[in-house]
């Protein structure tokens, strides 16, 4: 049984990496788990537009990847995803799971 109650935790699910297909951000994927750990971000979805380009390189950094406070998949939680847009050009973010 928790006794603690509940918890806030930070989660950012819209974040673009240098994969992104019309991102103004550059971010490489190890700089962007890092940017996570130092600002206490529990979890992240990294939402490139319109590909899954990045993603084996994610899970392989999530995975095997360390920064100085340990593995990566030990401090931050990551959710596959993807920010489409359409010929109407609005705009969804989807979050994928199995």
């Amino acid at each position: 049984m928790i006794s603690r109650g509940s918890e806030w935790r930070k989660w950012n699910l819209h974040m673009h990496s240098e994969y992104s297909r019309e991102n103004r951000t550059k971010m490489k994927i190890t700089e962007i788990f890092d940017s996570a750990v130092k600002n206490n971000i529990s979890m992240i979805s990294i939402t490139d537009h319109s590909n899954f380009d990045a993603l084996d390189e994610i899970w392989d950094i999530y995975q095997n990847g360390m920064c100085e406070q340990g593995h990566y998949s030990d401090i931050v939680d990551f959710l596959p995803g993807i920010e489409s847009v359409s010929y109407t050009h609005l705009r969804a973010h989807e979050t994928l799971s199995d």
